[in-house]
């Protein structure tokens, strides 16, 4: 006996709606929501590694500047000089 193939079902507004069921136009719909959906994880994605890029970049303008931001005390004594 053949295993009856799985029906996809898609919900739409709380409807459900078997996808082989639907017009060519509405399944072709379909898969660009599908697609839609996936660009906009990826680039939920890149956003997350270039806020992190970013605050790395961050993080090193800040050690930069104090390693070679001169201390108070250093600022006195080139005054006394």
């Amino acid at each position: 006996m053949e295993e009856e193939k799985k029906k996809q079902i898609i919900t739409i507004d709380n409807k459900e709606f078997v996808y082989d069921e639907l017009s060519q136009e509405q399944q072709r719909v379909v898969q660009h929501i599908t697609n839609l959906n996936a660009k906009l994880n990826d680039v939920r994605f890149q956003m997350e590694q270039l806020e992190f890029a970013r605050d790395a970049y961050v993080k090193k303008i800040r050690e930069l500047i104090k390693e070679t931001t001169p201390n108070k005390e250093d600022l006195k004594k080139v005054k006394e000089d």
